[in-house]
């Protein structure tokens, strides 16, 4: 006797489930259409949950957005700000003399005034002689008879030319100089002095035998740099040998060893430490002779306590420091106080100056040549021959401009938060389920999430009061001011664009002209109860009615929007309304606020739910197990019987 079992034993969550064809049954297609029909609460929940987190990225980006506009046009850090004095507080300086420039800040008053300048401020410098280095000159006797054929390359004021000896010299028809010169011109050219006379650019010389570059005067000439060109170079013939000075300007990568061998009067190094070491107004500097001049330069002009730039004058050949602070007195104090320094190359001290000016008839004395008077800053350029004349006038175009901006940025605003609300939801795009995903193309699930998200925020109470709020702050008055938004030539445009505003901008211009301190009146105007901005969470409805009352169109406007995205506790205890509802990243109403909460109970009943479905699955492997089983043992009963009867 035997028989043969066509179930296919499995375990699944510790339950073992038997799925065979004994009894003709699908069991896995049965159990998944019985769940799937059991389902419908879970589904539920997953959409509820679904639309609660969508709900909140939208929430989100419109608190995000508000929080911008209210970060660029209503806080007084943002150069932006609508409610800064300085916004409305704008002039226009114009001077008809370039010696005096002028600007004007908030507390300027309209109207001319006059600056003549006798004497501008400078800073105490102290500086070596113009010319500090060595001229370019051998160390060797020139041999001139054998530089036939020989080159050398020279660098004049950065421009790199082949001085080339082509012939012969011959000593009867020229000195060994002259020889020289000739091929200097003819490599470099010459130039022409101010009456017009042809000069040599680089004088060439003979000083103690040996022969020397120089610039000559009034040829423009200032760095000359020589090189020898090849390995057939004219520099040995040319007698510039070891201890030549190839150059008239020091470099930056020099080391100060070098730059002391390059001057005219070298300085010494102190004889045991190999530094030099001084004082720059009281603060110590010490320099090894292996640093470079560009490294001293820059320690020397990076140190806040030296308070002195110090440079090395190319043009001129000269090392300068000069103290960042114009004006006399002693600005400046610099000694030696190991090595040779200071006192050898840094010979020629310049005391500051004062500057000398007269506004409008009185005479100054400043130790800058820029000063305030009044709300203006003044900026002598030049000593003057007649008196600059200065107006100031108010900055219409500048200030037109601050109200435009703050406009088109409320109107981008309010049209994103009505767009919202207005937006129509319909229920039969709820979020596709897990069976609806998988029967759906991905460009077809994603067409459907956006309907599904559309209108999700339809008619909400909080922004749609807000908004009421806004346009409610726009029509009112401000106490003490007769300016409207009206008046100003700002009006709202039809009822279907929901409170745009609009500009006329000849009348709000007028309206600027005219009375410029009454516009800004009627946008920053300040509560005298309860002034400014941090104080607006904290007031009871009593006191914030006065302060409303009190302020201006601005200041309202900054109100509204704290009661919806104040991070600050008001008097209850609560964050502003939208906050409260959908939090925001960064603080810690992201994890304690409405949505979230209701997210997180949907998300245990979506466990529970869960739990109980598995239960149910697993109930019903359970029963059709048993069958199987049952009808198993039928089939091999009735099997045997049968295999019983024939025998």
């Amino acid at each position: 006797m035997s028989s043969s079992s066509s179930t296919s034993p499995t375990t699944v969550n510790g339950v073992t489930r038997f799925s065979g064809l004994s009894s003709g049954v699908d069991v896995d297609s049965l159990v998944q259409k019985l769940i799937s029909a059991d389902s419908g609460t879970l589904n539920k929940l997953k959409q509820t949950n679904q639309i609660d987190k969508w709900k909140q990225e939208q929430y989100r980006t419109i608190i995000s957005d508000i929080t911008a506009f209210s970060d660029k046009y209503l806080n007084l850090a943002s150069s932006d700000s609508i409610l800064r004095q300085s916004s409305f507080q704008q002039f226009k300086v114009t001077s008809d003399n370039s010696a005096v420039s002028a600007i004007a800040n908030g507390d300027a008053v309209k109207g001319t005034h006059t600056l003549s300048v006798s004497q501008l401020a400078t800073a105490a410098t102290q500086a070596s002689n113009s010319g500090v280095t060595k001229d370019v000159s051998g160390s060797g006797m020139p041999d001139y008879d054998s530089l036939k054929g020989k080159s050398f390359t020279i660098k004049v004021d950065g421009t790199v030319r082949t001085v080339t000896f082509d012939s012969a010299y011959d000593s009867s028809a020229q000195t060994g100089v002259q020889y020289v010169q000739a091929a200097m011109n003819k490599a470099i050219g010459t130039a022409n002095d101010s009456s017009g006379t042809t000069i040599n650019k680089i004088t060439v010389s003979e000083d103690s035998g040996c022969l020397k570059f120089v610039p000559t005067a009034n040829s423009g000439v200032g760095s000359i740099t020589v090189n020898n060109a090849s390995a057939k170079g004219a520099f040995s013939a040319l007698g510039f040998n070891a201890g030549s000075n190839l150059s008239n300007r020091l470099s930056m990568s020099d080391t100060l060893a070098t730059v002391a061998g390059k001057l005219k009067s070298p300085f010494a190094f102190d004889s045991s430490s190999g530094e030099i070491e001084f004082t720059i107004n009281g603060k110590k500097f010490s320099f090894d002779k292996s640093e470079a001049l560009g490294d001293m330069i820059d320690t020397i002009n990076r140190d806040t306590d030296a308070n002195v730039t110090m440079k090395y004058d190319q043009n001129f050949d000269q090392l300068v420091i000069t103290a960042n602070s114009t004006g006399a007195g002693k600005t400046l104090s610099i000694a030696d106080t190991s090595g040779t320094f200071v006192s050898r190359v840094l010979t020629i001290p310049t005391e500051g100056k004062d500057a000398q000016v007269v506004l409008d008839r009185q005479r100054l004395t400043r130790s800058s040549n820029s000063f305030t008077q009044d709300g203006v800053t003044y900026t002598a350029n030049k000593v003057t021959s007649d008196a600059a004349s200065v107006n100031i006038a108010q900055d219409v175009d500048g200030i037109y401009t601050k109200i435009s901006n703050f406009i088109t940025g409320y109107n981008t605003l309010i049209k994103e938060v009505n767009d919202k609300i207005s937006e129509s939801y319909d229920k039969n795009y709820l979020p596709l389920t897990d069976d609806q995903q998988k029967a759906m193309s991905e460009t077809e699930r994603t067409n459907w999430d956006k309907k599904a998200q559309t209108g999700l925020l339809e008619r909400d109470s909080v922004l749609d009061s807000m908004v009421y709020n806004m346009r409610s702050a726009l029509m009112s008055s401000v106490s003490g001011q007769s300016e409207s938004l009206i008046k100003l030539g700002i009006t709202t445009g039809k009822y279907t664009e929901k409170g745009k505003l609009y500009i006329d901008e000849d009348k709000l211009r007028k309206a600027i002209s005219n009375d410029p301190q009454g516009v800004m009146n009627f946008f920053i105007q300040q509560s005298t109860t309860y002034p400014g901005t941090i104080t607006v969470r904290t007031l009871n409805s009593s006191e914030r009615n006065t302060r409303t009352r009190e302020e201006g169109l601005a200041y309202k406007l900054y109100d509204i929007l704290q009661d919806n995205i104040g991070t600050v506790r008001d008097s209850n205890g609560t964050k502003g309304l939208l906050i409260e509802k959908a939090g925001t990243t960064g603080d810690a109403s992201e994890t304690t606020n409405g949505l979230t909460k209701e997210m997180n109970t949907l998300a245990d009943k979506i466990t529970a739910e869960q739990k109980r479905i598995n239960n149910e699955e697993n109930r019903y492997y359970t029963q059709f197990t048993n069958m199987e089983t049952a009808l198993e043992k039928l089939s091999s009963q009735s099997s045997f019987l049968s295999s019983f009867a024939s025998s």
